[in-house]
Protein backbone atom coordinates (compact mmCIF):
# COMPACT_ATOMS: atom_id res chain seq x y z
CA UNK A 1 0.00 0.00 0.00
CA UNK A 2 1.59 3.16 -1.19
CA UNK A 3 2.42 5.47 1.75
CA UNK A 4 -0.39 8.47 0.76
CA UNK A 5 -3.28 5.83 0.66
CA UNK A 6 -2.18 4.48 4.45
CA UNK A 7 -2.61 7.81 5.71
CA UNK A 8 -5.39 8.51 3.95
CA UNK A 9 -7.13 4.74 5.07
CA UNK A 10 -5.81 5.92 8.84
CA UNK A 11 -7.64 8.90 8.47
CA UNK A 12 -11.36 7.64 7.10
CA UNK A 13 -11.42 4.51 8.16
CA UNK A 14 -12.31 5.76 11.48
CA UNK A 15 -14.87 8.55 10.08
CA UNK A 16 -19.00 7.71 11.39
CA UNK A 17 -21.71 9.86 12.89
CA UNK A 18 -23.39 8.78 15.17
CA UNK A 19 -28.12 9.61 15.97
CA UNK A 20 -28.91 8.83 19.42
CA UNK A 21 -32.50 8.32 21.09
CA UNK A 22 -33.29 7.34 25.16
CA UNK A 23 -34.16 3.64 25.92
CA UNK A 24 -37.77 1.62 27.04
CA UNK A 25 -36.85 1.48 30.79
CA UNK A 26 -38.76 -1.60 30.72
CA UNK A 27 -37.03 -3.37 27.50
CA UNK A 28 -36.57 -6.98 27.79
CA UNK A 29 -33.15 -8.57 28.06
CA UNK A 30 -33.65 -12.28 26.82
CA UNK A 31 -34.10 -12.81 23.27
CA UNK A 32 -35.26 -16.22 22.06
CA UNK A 33 -33.99 -18.17 25.40
CA UNK A 34 -30.61 -15.97 25.39
CA UNK A 35 -29.55 -13.22 27.23
CA UNK A 36 -27.93 -10.18 25.74
CA UNK A 37 -25.94 -8.31 27.73
CA UNK A 38 -25.75 -4.16 27.48
CA UNK A 39 -22.90 -2.84 25.40
CA UNK A 40 -22.44 0.45 24.67
CA UNK A 41 -19.66 1.22 21.99
CA UNK A 42 -17.27 4.38 21.58
CA UNK A 43 -16.22 5.10 17.87
CA UNK A 44 -12.90 6.18 16.63
CA UNK A 45 -11.29 9.38 15.77
CA UNK A 46 -13.43 12.04 13.89
CA UNK A 47 -16.53 9.50 14.16
CA UNK A 48 -18.97 11.44 16.65
CA UNK A 49 -21.08 13.98 14.65
CA UNK A 50 -20.85 17.28 16.40
CA UNK A 51 -23.57 20.13 16.57
CA UNK A 52 -22.58 24.23 17.25
CA UNK A 53 -24.83 26.27 19.04
CA UNK A 54 -23.80 30.22 17.85
CA UNK A 55 -24.42 33.30 20.30
CA UNK A 56 -23.06 36.69 19.02
CA UNK A 57 -20.49 34.93 17.08
CA UNK A 58 -17.55 36.88 15.13
CA UNK A 59 -17.52 34.93 12.19
CA UNK A 60 -14.38 35.18 9.13
CA UNK A 61 -16.69 36.60 6.85
CA UNK A 62 -20.10 37.20 5.23
CA UNK A 63 -20.94 33.66 4.84
CA UNK A 64 -20.94 32.19 8.40
CA UNK A 65 -23.78 32.69 10.42
CA UNK A 66 -23.44 34.82 13.50
CA UNK A 67 -26.22 33.28 15.86
CA UNK A 68 -28.42 30.54 16.32
CA UNK A 69 -31.67 29.59 18.20
CA UNK A 70 -31.30 25.76 18.83
CA UNK A 71 -28.00 23.45 18.25
CA UNK A 72 -27.09 23.11 14.78
CA UNK A 73 -25.45 19.44 13.31
CA UNK A 74 -22.40 20.56 11.16
CA UNK A 75 -19.78 17.83 11.50
CA UNK A 76 -19.51 15.72 9.29
CA UNK A 77 -21.06 18.18 6.67
CA UNK A 78 -24.46 17.74 5.17
CA UNK A 79 -22.99 18.51 1.93
CA UNK A 80 -19.14 18.18 0.89
CA UNK A 81 -19.24 19.61 -1.63
CA UNK A 82 -20.04 23.26 0.27
CA UNK A 83 -16.59 22.75 2.04
CA UNK A 84 -14.96 23.54 -1.45
CA UNK A 85 -16.19 27.22 -1.93
CA UNK A 86 -13.13 29.11 0.36
CA UNK A 87 -14.93 31.65 2.22
CA UNK A 88 -17.59 28.44 3.90
CA UNK A 89 -14.80 26.45 4.41
CA UNK A 90 -12.85 28.84 6.48
CA UNK A 91 -16.40 29.52 8.47
CA UNK A 92 -15.53 25.96 8.97
CA UNK A 93 -12.73 25.48 10.33
CA UNK A 94 -13.11 28.58 12.07
CA UNK A 95 -16.01 26.55 14.22
CA UNK A 96 -13.26 23.86 14.86
CA UNK A 97 -10.94 25.49 15.89
CA UNK A 98 -9.82 25.26 19.44
CA UNK A 99 -7.50 28.05 21.38
CA UNK A 100 -5.22 26.30 24.04
CA UNK A 101 -3.80 29.07 26.91
CA UNK A 102 -0.59 27.17 27.89
CA UNK A 103 -0.61 28.82 31.53
CA UNK A 104 -3.83 27.34 32.62
CA UNK A 105 -3.73 24.40 30.06
CA UNK A 106 -7.15 25.22 29.17
CA UNK A 107 -8.73 24.90 25.63
CA UNK A 108 -11.30 27.06 24.75
CA UNK A 109 -14.10 27.02 21.55
CA UNK A 110 -14.02 29.69 19.11
CA UNK A 111 -15.45 33.05 21.02
CA UNK A 112 -19.21 32.70 20.69
CA UNK A 113 -20.00 29.04 19.69
CA UNK A 114 -20.57 25.81 21.80
CA UNK A 115 -20.15 22.29 20.18
CA UNK A 116 -20.93 19.12 21.62
CA UNK A 117 -21.79 15.43 20.66
CA UNK A 118 -24.57 14.97 18.64
CA UNK A 119 -27.20 12.91 20.74
CA UNK A 120 -26.15 10.52 23.91
CA UNK A 121 -27.06 7.20 24.43
CA UNK A 122 -28.40 5.00 20.68
CA UNK A 123 -25.14 3.51 18.33
CA UNK A 124 -27.97 4.55 15.37
CA UNK A 125 -24.99 5.89 13.17
CA UNK A 126 -24.10 5.90 9.72
CA UNK A 127 -21.19 4.38 7.85
CA UNK A 128 -19.32 1.70 9.71
CA UNK A 129 -20.84 2.29 12.89
CA UNK A 130 -24.77 1.47 11.77
CA UNK A 131 -23.54 -1.22 9.59
CA UNK A 132 -21.34 -2.97 12.53
CA UNK A 133 -24.48 -1.92 15.34
CA UNK A 134 -26.83 -3.60 12.60
CA UNK A 135 -25.97 -7.24 13.00
CA UNK A 136 -25.80 -6.93 16.74
CA UNK A 137 -29.97 -5.83 15.97
CA UNK A 138 -30.02 -8.69 13.85
CA UNK A 139 -29.97 -11.10 16.54
CA UNK A 140 -32.26 -8.97 19.27
CA UNK A 141 -30.82 -6.31 19.87
CA UNK A 142 -32.46 -2.84 20.91
CA UNK A 143 -31.12 0.61 21.61
CA UNK A 144 -31.91 -0.09 24.98
CA UNK A 145 -29.19 -3.09 25.28
CA UNK A 146 -26.85 -1.38 23.16
CA UNK A 147 -25.87 2.28 23.17
CA UNK A 148 -23.60 4.55 22.09
CA UNK A 149 -21.15 7.37 23.48
CA UNK A 150 -20.19 9.89 20.96
CA UNK A 151 -17.43 12.79 22.47
CA UNK A 152 -15.62 15.77 21.08
CA UNK A 153 -13.05 14.05 19.02
CA UNK A 154 -10.68 16.90 19.20
CA UNK A 155 -10.18 16.97 22.63
CA UNK A 156 -8.20 13.45 24.25
CA UNK A 157 -8.52 11.74 27.09
CA UNK A 158 -5.61 12.81 28.79
CA UNK A 159 -7.07 16.41 28.74
CA UNK A 160 -8.97 17.82 31.93
CA UNK A 161 -11.18 19.17 29.14
CA UNK A 162 -12.65 15.96 28.83
CA UNK A 163 -13.69 15.27 32.55
CA UNK A 164 -17.29 16.37 32.02
CA UNK A 165 -17.99 13.73 28.80
CA UNK A 166 -16.41 10.90 31.14
CA UNK A 167 -18.96 11.99 33.53
CA UNK A 168 -21.58 11.85 31.07
CA UNK A 169 -19.99 8.24 30.10
CA UNK A 170 -19.80 7.21 33.43
CA UNK A 171 -24.07 7.85 33.76
CA UNK A 172 -24.71 6.04 30.72
CA UNK A 173 -22.83 3.00 32.35
CA UNK A 174 -25.21 2.94 35.15
CA UNK A 175 -28.40 4.43 33.06
CA UNK A 176 -27.96 1.16 31.22
CA UNK A 177 -26.53 -1.08 34.37
CA UNK A 178 -30.48 0.10 35.45
CA UNK A 179 -32.10 -0.42 32.46
CA UNK A 180 -30.85 -4.00 31.65
CA UNK A 181 -32.19 -5.40 34.91
CA UNK A 182 -29.20 -4.39 37.34
CA UNK A 183 -26.39 -6.51 34.48
CA UNK A 184 -23.01 -5.12 34.00
CA UNK A 185 -21.74 -3.71 30.24
CA UNK A 186 -19.66 -4.44 28.18
CA UNK A 187 -17.63 -1.51 26.94
CA UNK A 188 -16.57 -1.46 23.23
CA UNK A 189 -13.85 0.87 21.31
CA UNK A 190 -13.01 0.84 18.18
CA UNK A 191 -9.95 2.58 16.95
CA UNK A 192 -9.09 5.90 19.05
CA UNK A 193 -12.18 4.87 21.30
CA UNK A 194 -9.89 2.08 22.82
CA UNK A 195 -7.48 4.20 24.66
CA UNK A 196 -10.14 6.77 25.37
CA UNK A 197 -12.14 3.88 27.60
CA UNK A 198 -8.94 2.39 28.42
CA UNK A 199 -7.97 6.25 30.21
CA UNK A 200 -11.44 6.04 31.47
CA UNK A 201 -10.86 2.94 33.13
CA UNK A 202 -7.15 3.26 34.40
CA UNK A 203 -7.43 6.67 35.56
CA UNK A 204 -10.76 7.90 35.71
CA UNK A 205 -13.31 5.01 36.95
CA UNK A 206 -12.57 3.66 40.73
CA UNK A 207 -12.15 0.06 41.03
CA UNK A 208 -15.51 -0.95 43.58
CA UNK A 209 -17.34 0.94 40.45
CA UNK A 210 -15.54 -0.91 38.03
CA UNK A 211 -16.41 -4.25 39.39
CA UNK A 212 -20.05 -3.19 39.80
CA UNK A 213 -20.81 -1.61 36.26
CA UNK A 214 -18.17 -3.27 34.14
CA UNK A 215 -18.59 -6.80 32.42
CA UNK A 216 -15.29 -6.34 30.06
CA UNK A 217 -13.66 -4.25 28.09
CA UNK A 218 -13.29 -5.01 24.17
CA UNK A 219 -10.90 -3.30 22.10
CA UNK A 220 -11.14 -3.49 18.24
CA UNK A 221 -8.39 -2.06 16.57
CA UNK A 222 -6.56 0.11 19.30
CA UNK A 223 -4.17 1.82 18.53
CA UNK A 224 -2.91 1.83 22.59
CA UNK A 225 0.62 3.35 21.57
CA UNK A 226 -0.37 6.06 18.95
CA UNK A 227 0.99 6.09 15.76
CA UNK A 228 4.18 7.16 13.90
CA UNK A 229 1.66 9.02 11.30
CA UNK A 230 0.48 11.36 13.43
CA UNK A 231 4.16 12.85 14.53
CA UNK A 232 4.46 13.34 10.67
CA UNK A 233 1.30 14.80 10.22
CA UNK A 234 2.26 17.34 13.00
CA UNK A 235 5.65 18.42 11.48
CA UNK A 236 5.04 17.95 7.88
CA UNK A 237 1.17 19.06 7.35
CA UNK A 238 -1.73 17.25 5.08
CA UNK A 239 0.14 18.62 2.02
CA UNK A 240 2.74 15.96 2.30
CA UNK A 241 0.84 13.19 1.69
CA UNK A 242 -0.20 12.76 -2.13
CA UNK A 243 -3.37 12.19 -2.07
CA UNK A 244 -4.26 15.24 0.41
CA UNK A 245 -4.72 15.15 4.35
CA UNK A 246 -7.97 13.52 5.36
CA UNK A 247 -8.70 13.41 1.65
CA UNK A 248 -11.85 12.95 -0.35
CA UNK A 249 -15.02 11.64 0.65
CA UNK A 250 -15.43 8.03 1.46
CA UNK A 251 -18.74 6.69 0.00
CA UNK A 252 -21.05 5.73 2.94
CA UNK A 253 -19.43 8.35 5.43
CA UNK A 254 -21.67 11.33 4.77
CA UNK A 255 -18.47 13.45 3.08
CA UNK A 256 -15.02 14.28 4.70
CA UNK A 257 -13.78 16.96 6.53
CA UNK A 258 -11.14 18.54 4.01
CA UNK A 259 -12.09 18.20 0.17
CA UNK A 260 -10.01 18.57 -2.78
CA UNK A 261 -7.31 19.61 -0.41
CA UNK A 262 -4.83 21.06 -3.37
CA UNK A 263 -7.53 23.72 -4.07
CA UNK A 264 -7.35 25.23 -0.61
CA UNK A 265 -4.15 27.15 1.25
CA UNK A 266 -3.51 24.57 3.76
CA UNK A 267 -2.10 27.64 5.69
CA UNK A 268 -5.56 28.60 6.85
CA UNK A 269 -6.28 25.44 9.26
CA UNK A 270 -2.86 24.01 9.91
CA UNK A 271 -2.86 25.43 13.39
CA UNK A 272 -6.45 24.18 13.65
CA UNK A 273 -5.40 20.19 13.36
CA UNK A 274 -2.12 20.61 14.95
CA UNK A 275 -3.85 22.32 18.36
CA UNK A 276 -6.48 19.36 18.48
CA UNK A 277 -5.37 17.55 21.27
CA UNK A 278 -6.17 14.05 20.05
CA UNK A 279 -3.60 14.29 17.64
CA UNK A 280 -0.84 15.57 19.36
CA UNK A 281 -1.71 12.70 21.96
CA UNK A 282 -1.69 10.16 19.07
CA UNK A 283 2.32 10.46 18.85
CA UNK A 284 3.49 7.37 20.25
CA UNK A 285 4.71 7.64 24.11
CA UNK A 286 8.16 8.79 24.75
CA UNK A 287 8.59 5.64 27.34
CA UNK A 288 7.01 2.52 25.66
CA UNK A 289 7.90 2.50 22.28
CA UNK A 290 10.65 1.01 21.32
CA UNK A 291 14.25 2.02 21.52
CA UNK A 292 17.17 1.53 19.29
CA UNK A 293 18.07 -0.60 17.92
CA UNK A 294 14.70 -1.62 17.37
CA UNK A 295 14.04 -1.23 13.74
CA UNK A 296 10.67 0.53 14.53
CA UNK A 297 12.47 2.95 16.73
CA UNK A 298 13.31 5.47 14.38
CA UNK A 299 10.21 7.42 13.59
CA UNK A 300 11.17 10.62 11.48
CA UNK A 301 14.56 11.26 9.95
CA UNK A 302 15.99 14.14 8.61
CA UNK A 303 19.49 15.21 7.27
CA UNK A 304 20.26 16.47 10.50
CA UNK A 305 19.03 13.96 12.83
CA UNK A 306 16.71 10.86 13.78
CA UNK A 307 13.60 11.01 15.78
CA UNK A 308 12.54 8.55 18.08
CA UNK A 309 9.62 8.77 20.36
CA UNK A 310 11.88 9.75 23.19
CA UNK A 311 12.63 12.67 21.06
CA UNK A 312 8.88 14.06 20.60
CA UNK A 313 9.49 17.43 22.53
CA UNK A 314 12.80 18.17 20.31
CA UNK A 315 10.68 17.54 17.25
CA UNK A 316 8.07 20.47 18.51
CA UNK A 317 10.56 22.77 18.86
CA UNK A 318 12.78 21.53 15.51
CA UNK A 319 9.51 22.27 13.82
CA UNK A 320 8.72 25.44 15.59
CA UNK A 321 5.23 23.73 16.70
CA UNK A 322 4.77 26.23 20.55
CA UNK A 323 0.94 25.15 20.71
CA UNK A 324 1.38 20.92 20.12
CA UNK A 325 4.54 21.17 22.15
CA UNK A 326 3.13 22.88 25.42
CA UNK A 327 -0.33 20.22 24.43
CA UNK A 328 2.20 17.57 25.18
CA UNK A 329 4.25 19.06 27.90
CA UNK A 330 0.80 20.06 29.99
CA UNK A 331 -1.39 17.10 29.38
CA UNK A 332 0.60 14.03 28.27
CA UNK A 333 3.04 13.42 31.15
CA UNK A 334 0.91 10.45 32.67
CA UNK A 335 0.98 8.85 29.27
CA UNK A 336 3.85 7.37 30.02
CA UNK A 337 2.18 4.96 32.93
CA UNK A 338 0.23 2.53 31.81
CA UNK A 339 -1.52 0.58 34.74
CA UNK A 340 -3.85 -2.28 33.78
CA UNK A 341 -7.29 -1.27 33.01
CA UNK A 342 -8.69 -3.30 36.09
CA UNK A 343 -11.78 -4.61 34.38
CA UNK A 344 -11.95 -8.34 32.11
CA UNK A 345 -10.32 -6.97 28.55
CA UNK A 346 -10.69 -8.74 25.06
CA UNK A 347 -8.16 -7.46 22.78
CA UNK A 348 -8.71 -7.77 19.19
CA UNK A 349 -6.56 -6.43 16.08
CA UNK A 350 -5.15 -7.21 12.94
CA UNK A 351 -1.98 -7.64 11.34
CA UNK A 352 0.20 -8.74 8.32
CA UNK A 353 -0.49 -5.80 6.61
CA UNK A 354 2.17 -3.26 5.47
CA UNK A 355 1.53 -0.64 8.04
CA UNK A 356 3.40 3.15 8.05
CA UNK A 357 6.38 3.21 10.49
CA UNK A 358 8.79 5.91 9.58
CA UNK A 359 9.59 8.80 7.28
CA UNK A 360 13.16 9.84 5.86
CA UNK A 361 12.76 13.61 4.76
CA UNK A 362 14.90 15.16 2.64
CA UNK A 363 15.25 18.40 3.98
CA UNK A 364 15.38 19.61 7.54
CA UNK A 365 11.58 21.26 6.92
CA UNK A 366 9.82 18.31 7.18
CA UNK A 367 8.67 18.87 3.43
CA UNK A 368 9.92 16.43 1.17
CA UNK A 369 9.52 12.65 1.62
CA UNK A 370 12.26 10.82 0.43
CA UNK A 371 11.43 7.61 1.47
CA UNK A 372 9.29 5.49 3.96
CA UNK A 373 9.08 1.85 5.53
CA UNK A 374 6.51 0.04 6.68
CA UNK A 375 6.16 -2.67 9.35
CA UNK A 376 2.88 -5.12 10.13
CA UNK A 377 0.30 -3.61 11.31
CA UNK A 378 -3.54 -3.40 10.17
CA UNK A 379 -2.51 -1.29 7.32
CA UNK A 380 -3.28 1.98 9.99
CA UNK A 381 -1.86 1.11 12.86
CA UNK A 382 1.34 -0.90 13.99
CA UNK A 383 1.40 -4.34 15.75
CA UNK A 384 3.84 -2.45 18.16
CA UNK A 385 0.58 -0.10 19.07
CA UNK A 386 -1.90 -2.63 18.38
CA UNK A 387 -0.33 -5.85 20.77
CA UNK A 388 0.22 -3.39 23.80
CA UNK A 389 -1.88 -4.64 25.56
CA UNK A 390 -0.27 -7.68 25.95
CA UNK A 391 1.84 -6.02 28.36
CA UNK A 392 -1.39 -5.63 30.86
CA UNK A 393 -2.02 -9.62 30.91
CA UNK A 394 0.31 -10.46 33.95
CA UNK A 395 -0.54 -7.04 35.88
CA UNK A 396 -3.90 -7.87 37.02
CA UNK A 397 -6.17 -11.20 38.21
CA UNK A 398 -8.83 -10.33 35.48
CA UNK A 399 -7.77 -12.26 32.72
CA UNK A 400 -7.32 -10.38 29.31
CA UNK A 401 -7.26 -12.34 26.28
CA UNK A 402 -5.45 -10.98 23.18
CA UNK A 403 -6.57 -12.14 19.52
CA UNK A 404 -4.93 -10.91 16.91
CA UNK A 405 -6.32 -11.69 13.33
CA UNK A 406 -4.18 -12.13 10.07
CA UNK A 407 -4.39 -10.34 7.27
CA UNK A 408 -7.70 -8.21 8.47
CA UNK A 409 -7.50 -4.18 8.15
CA UNK A 410 -8.18 -1.64 10.56
CA UNK A 411 -11.46 -1.28 9.96
CA UNK A 412 -12.14 -4.65 8.41
CA UNK A 413 -11.79 -6.35 11.33
CA UNK A 414 -15.41 -4.63 12.97
CA UNK A 415 -17.04 -6.51 9.26
CA UNK A 416 -15.02 -9.76 9.96
CA UNK A 417 -17.37 -12.46 10.53
CA UNK A 418 -15.33 -14.54 13.12
CA UNK A 419 -14.60 -11.27 15.27
CA UNK A 420 -18.09 -10.95 15.21
CA UNK A 421 -19.19 -14.37 16.42
CA UNK A 422 -16.12 -13.89 19.00
CA UNK A 423 -17.87 -10.72 20.60
CA UNK A 424 -21.37 -12.55 20.37
CA UNK A 425 -20.09 -15.29 21.86
CA UNK A 426 -18.55 -12.79 24.97
CA UNK A 427 -21.97 -10.64 25.42
CA UNK A 428 -24.52 -13.22 25.28
CA UNK A 429 -25.42 -16.36 26.88
CA UNK A 430 -28.37 -19.06 27.28
CA UNK A 431 -31.06 -17.96 29.48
Amino acid sequence: MRFSQQFVSFIFLLLSTTTFCFPDPHAKTTVNGTILEPIIIVPGLFSSSLEIQLYDYLPPNEFCDRNSDKWIPFYPPASPKTLEFPPIFDCYMDYLHLSYDNQLNIFTNTSGTRIKPSDFGSPNGTSYIASFVKRFFEIGYTDVNIRGAPYDWRTDGHSANLSYQYAQLTNLVEETYLANNNSAVHLIGHSFGSPYIYYFLSKVAPQDWKDKYIKSFISLSGPFLGTPIAAVLMVGGMGIFENGGFGAPLEGTGGSLFSKLEAIEEAKYLNTYRNFPSLVGLMPPEKFWPTPPSNVSVLISTPSRNYTAADNLQLLVDANLTGPLYIRINNFEDYNTYPPPGTVMHCLFGYGIPTLNSVVFADNNFQKVKSYSNVSGDGSISVTSLEFCENWVHQQELPIYVKPYFNISHNGLIFNQQVFEYLVNITTHPA
